[in-house]
Protein backbone atom coordinates (compact mmCIF):
# COMPACT_ATOMS: atom_id res chain seq x y z
CA UNK A 1 0.00 0.00 0.00
CA UNK A 2 1.25 3.42 -0.93
CA UNK A 3 4.74 2.06 -1.50
CA UNK A 4 5.07 0.79 2.07
CA UNK A 5 5.85 -2.80 2.98
CA UNK A 6 3.63 -4.71 5.35
CA UNK A 7 4.15 -7.96 7.21
CA UNK A 8 1.16 -9.68 5.65
CA UNK A 9 1.27 -12.56 8.13
CA UNK A 10 -0.32 -10.13 10.60
CA UNK A 11 -3.23 -9.45 8.26
CA UNK A 12 -4.18 -12.91 6.99
CA UNK A 13 -6.32 -15.59 8.56
CA UNK A 14 -5.18 -19.13 9.21
CA UNK A 15 -7.27 -21.77 7.45
CA UNK A 16 -5.32 -24.76 8.77
CA UNK A 17 -3.10 -25.42 11.79
CA UNK A 18 0.07 -23.37 11.53
CA UNK A 19 2.83 -23.61 14.11
CA UNK A 20 5.37 -21.05 15.31
CA UNK A 21 8.95 -21.54 16.43
CA UNK A 22 11.96 -19.37 17.22
CA UNK A 23 13.97 -19.67 14.04
CA UNK A 24 15.51 -16.49 12.63
CA UNK A 25 17.36 -14.04 14.83
CA UNK A 26 15.21 -15.17 17.74
CA UNK A 27 12.02 -14.23 15.91
CA UNK A 28 9.07 -16.51 15.27
CA UNK A 29 8.64 -18.33 11.97
CA UNK A 30 5.53 -20.02 10.58
CA UNK A 31 6.01 -23.74 9.89
CA UNK A 32 4.15 -25.31 6.95
CA UNK A 33 3.95 -29.12 6.89
CA UNK A 34 3.70 -29.63 3.11
CA UNK A 35 0.30 -31.31 3.49
CA UNK A 36 -2.46 -28.84 4.33
CA UNK A 37 -1.07 -25.73 6.06
CA UNK A 38 -1.50 -22.28 4.57
CA UNK A 39 -2.43 -18.69 5.33
CA UNK A 40 -4.83 -16.76 3.13
CA UNK A 41 -6.07 -13.22 2.72
CA UNK A 42 -6.83 -10.53 0.16
CA UNK A 43 -4.60 -7.90 -1.40
CA UNK A 44 -6.01 -4.80 -3.07
CA UNK A 45 -4.68 -1.82 -4.95
CA UNK A 46 -1.77 -3.47 -6.78
CA UNK A 47 -2.14 -2.62 -10.44
CA UNK A 48 1.42 -2.00 -11.58
CA UNK A 49 4.84 -2.91 -10.31
CA UNK A 50 5.26 -5.14 -7.27
CA UNK A 51 8.17 -6.23 -5.08
CA UNK A 52 8.07 -9.21 -2.73
CA UNK A 53 10.71 -10.07 -0.14
CA UNK A 54 10.45 -13.32 1.79
CA UNK A 55 12.67 -14.90 4.42
CA UNK A 56 12.09 -18.63 4.03
CA UNK A 57 13.52 -22.11 4.39
CA UNK A 58 12.73 -25.17 2.26
CA UNK A 59 12.79 -28.15 4.63
CA UNK A 60 13.61 -30.75 1.98
CA UNK A 61 17.19 -30.73 0.72
CA UNK A 62 15.92 -31.63 -2.76
CA UNK A 63 12.41 -31.23 -4.16
CA UNK A 64 10.81 -34.59 -5.01
CA UNK A 65 9.29 -35.27 -8.42
CA UNK A 66 5.86 -33.65 -8.86
CA UNK A 67 6.20 -31.58 -5.67
CA UNK A 68 6.88 -27.92 -6.38
CA UNK A 69 6.97 -26.04 -3.06
CA UNK A 70 5.01 -22.76 -3.36
CA UNK A 71 6.02 -20.25 -0.69
CA UNK A 72 3.38 -17.73 -1.79
CA UNK A 73 1.24 -16.38 -4.59
CA UNK A 74 -0.65 -13.11 -5.18
CA UNK A 75 -3.54 -12.56 -7.60
CA UNK A 76 -6.36 -14.60 -9.05
CA UNK A 77 -5.12 -18.02 -10.11
CA UNK A 78 -7.92 -18.56 -12.64
CA UNK A 79 -6.73 -15.60 -14.70
CA UNK A 80 -3.15 -16.93 -14.77
CA UNK A 81 -2.02 -13.35 -14.22
CA UNK A 82 -0.77 -13.75 -10.69
CA UNK A 83 2.82 -14.14 -9.49
CA UNK A 84 4.33 -16.69 -7.16
CA UNK A 85 7.55 -17.67 -5.43
CA UNK A 86 8.33 -21.37 -5.32
CA UNK A 87 10.98 -24.05 -5.81
CA UNK A 88 10.56 -26.37 -8.79
CA UNK A 89 10.09 -30.12 -8.49
CA UNK A 90 12.77 -32.51 -9.68
CA UNK A 91 12.21 -33.67 -13.24
CA UNK A 92 9.78 -30.90 -14.25
CA UNK A 93 11.98 -29.71 -17.12
CA UNK A 94 15.65 -29.83 -18.11
CA UNK A 95 17.85 -27.88 -15.67
CA UNK A 96 14.89 -26.82 -13.49
CA UNK A 97 15.50 -29.10 -10.49
CA UNK A 98 15.24 -27.07 -7.24
CA UNK A 99 15.20 -23.81 -9.22
CA UNK A 100 13.35 -20.63 -8.28
CA UNK A 101 10.05 -21.00 -10.09
CA UNK A 102 7.39 -18.38 -10.72
CA UNK A 103 4.08 -19.07 -12.42
CA UNK A 104 2.69 -15.81 -13.76
CA UNK A 105 1.36 -14.02 -16.80
CA UNK A 106 1.12 -16.60 -19.53
CA UNK A 107 3.55 -19.25 -18.31
CA UNK A 108 6.24 -20.35 -15.88
CA UNK A 109 9.65 -18.78 -15.39
CA UNK A 110 12.73 -19.97 -13.57
CA UNK A 111 15.77 -18.54 -11.91
CA UNK A 112 18.55 -19.74 -9.60
CA UNK A 113 18.66 -22.98 -7.64
CA UNK A 114 17.20 -22.48 -4.15
CA UNK A 115 19.13 -24.57 -1.66
CA UNK A 116 17.13 -26.59 0.83
CA UNK A 117 17.59 -26.78 4.59
CA UNK A 118 18.97 -23.27 4.98
CA UNK A 119 17.42 -19.86 5.58
CA UNK A 120 17.48 -17.43 2.67
CA UNK A 121 16.14 -14.04 1.67
CA UNK A 122 14.44 -14.17 -1.74
CA UNK A 123 13.63 -10.78 -3.30
CA UNK A 124 11.60 -10.48 -6.49
CA UNK A 125 10.82 -7.26 -8.36
CA UNK A 126 8.30 -7.09 -11.21
CA UNK A 127 7.96 -4.01 -13.40
CA UNK A 128 4.59 -2.43 -14.10
CA UNK A 129 4.43 -3.62 -17.70
CA UNK A 130 4.92 -7.25 -16.74
CA UNK A 131 8.16 -7.62 -18.66
CA UNK A 132 10.77 -6.97 -15.98
CA UNK A 133 11.50 -9.83 -13.62
CA UNK A 134 14.48 -9.48 -11.28
CA UNK A 135 15.50 -11.95 -8.55
CA UNK A 136 17.98 -11.69 -5.67
CA UNK A 137 18.90 -14.47 -3.25
CA UNK A 138 20.61 -13.38 -0.03
CA UNK A 139 21.27 -9.98 -1.58
CA UNK A 140 22.97 -11.36 -4.71
CA UNK A 141 21.38 -10.65 -8.10
CA UNK A 142 20.45 -13.80 -10.03
CA UNK A 143 19.68 -14.31 -13.69
CA UNK A 144 16.03 -15.15 -14.33
CA UNK A 145 13.86 -15.67 -17.39
CA UNK A 146 11.73 -12.73 -18.48
CA UNK A 147 8.06 -12.87 -19.40
CA UNK A 148 5.38 -10.97 -21.27
CA UNK A 149 1.88 -9.96 -20.32
CA UNK A 150 0.37 -7.89 -17.55
CA UNK A 151 0.00 -9.12 -14.00
CA UNK A 152 -3.33 -8.63 -12.17
CA UNK A 153 -2.30 -8.83 -8.55
CA UNK A 154 -5.29 -7.47 -6.63
CA UNK A 155 -7.08 -10.48 -5.19
CA UNK A 156 -6.09 -13.55 -3.25
CA UNK A 157 -2.88 -13.85 -1.28
CA UNK A 158 -1.85 -17.33 -0.20
CA UNK A 159 1.20 -18.24 1.84
CA UNK A 160 2.12 -21.90 1.92
CA UNK A 161 0.29 -23.25 -1.12
CA UNK A 162 -0.75 -22.76 -4.73
CA UNK A 163 -4.30 -23.60 -5.75
CA UNK A 164 -5.50 -23.40 -9.34
CA UNK A 165 -9.06 -24.50 -10.00
CA UNK A 166 -9.36 -28.23 -10.62
CA UNK A 167 -5.65 -29.04 -10.51
CA UNK A 168 -3.97 -30.50 -7.40
CA UNK A 169 -2.75 -28.05 -4.79
CA UNK A 170 0.97 -27.55 -4.27
CA UNK A 171 1.83 -27.19 -0.59
CA UNK A 172 4.90 -25.60 1.00
CA UNK A 173 7.08 -27.84 3.17
CA UNK A 174 9.18 -25.29 5.03
CA UNK A 175 9.12 -22.12 7.08
CA UNK A 176 8.45 -18.42 6.53
CA UNK A 177 9.85 -15.85 8.94
CA UNK A 178 8.99 -12.64 7.06
CA UNK A 179 6.97 -11.65 4.01
CA UNK A 180 6.88 -8.08 2.71
CA UNK A 181 4.86 -6.89 -0.29
CA UNK A 182 5.41 -3.46 -1.90
CA UNK A 183 3.20 -1.96 -4.61
CA UNK A 184 6.21 -0.58 -6.49
CA UNK A 185 9.47 -1.76 -7.99
CA UNK A 186 12.05 -1.34 -5.22
CA UNK A 187 15.16 0.43 -6.44
CA UNK A 188 18.66 -0.81 -5.66
CA UNK A 189 19.45 0.85 -2.34
CA UNK A 190 15.92 0.48 -0.95
CA UNK A 191 15.85 -3.22 -1.74
CA UNK A 192 19.39 -3.78 -0.49
CA UNK A 193 18.63 -2.04 2.82
CA UNK A 194 15.55 -4.21 3.38
CA UNK A 195 17.47 -7.37 2.46
CA UNK A 196 20.21 -6.42 4.91
CA UNK A 197 17.69 -5.81 7.67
Amino acid sequence: RSGQGHDVTQAVTSLAPVYMTNAVNGQAAVIFDGTNDYLAGQVGGISGAVSVIVVCRFDKLTQPSGDSDFVMRIGESTALRHMSISRCATGYAADWDNAYYSWMGSGSYRGPVLTGQQWMVVSVVHGGTGTTHAVWVNGEWQAAQQYSGTLQLSGALEIGRFANGGTPNHWFDGQVAELLVYDRALEGQDRASIDAY
